[in-house]
């Protein structure tokens, strides 16, 4: 499994483009500030663990392999950019973008996708719940503990058995996006004596 779908497992099961959007005019409630966040996690993973559902065989374009992507509503590059434009702040669509350059296309007229080796398989095995923390009228953080499985040698890197994950949820003028999504290439570690912090 995917460290980042083990996140999303702390609430409820992930869903696709359906999934319930935060008041545009109000403070999220609890549930969507979850639900944000597991579209958040999904769509974050496209670019940085694994690639979108596809479909076989592939074709072969401009020497690469690609795969006709295969997730409901999103049909091209456009309604790509629309999705991650509906749950990250427009800073952090470009980032992601940039990051996954090469790796999704259309290709007469539908969106294509070069597959990726998928990382951070089997590192994390379980994870308590994440907190809200609602920090200000215009920003909530979602705060997620990670506990490492107990033949992970943790003590090689930190000598701690949790790690501490906070994406930042910031009110735009377009409604509550995330403008921070951490994908660190080592989790950031703290004291065990304070798991939850502030």
């Amino acid at each position: 499994m995917i460290w980042l779908a083990l996140l999303a497992g702390v609430v409820s099961g992930c869903g696709g483009g359906g999934a319930a959007q935060p008041q545009e005019h109000g403070p999220p409630t609890d549930d969507e500030v979850r639900a944000l966040y597991e579209r958040a996690a999904q769509a974050y993973e496209w670019f940085f663990t694994h690639t979108m559902p596809i479909e076989w065989p592939p074709i072969v374009y401009d020497g690469y392999f690609y795969h006709r992507v295969t997730f409901g509503g999103i049909r091209n590059m456009a309604d790509l950019h629309i999705h991650l434009e509906s749950i990250f702040t427009d800073e952090m669509v470009g980032h992601i973008l940039a990051q996954g350059a090469g790796r999704y296309r259309d290709i007469n007229g539908e969106l294509f996708a070069r597959p990726v080796a998928e990382v951070w398989a089997g590192v994390f095995s379980e994870e308590q719940a994440g907190r809200i923390v609602r920090v200000s009228e215009n920003e909530i953080t979602f705060r997620v503990i990670v506990y490492y499985p107990e033949d992970f040698d943790v003590q090689t890197l930190a000598g701690t058995e949790h790690s501490r994950h906070d994406f930042i949820l910031t009110l735009t003028g377009e409604g509550w996006r995330f403008a921070d999504f951490p994908l660190p290439d080592f989790p950031t570690y703290f004291d065990p004596d304070d798991i939850w912090g502030g």
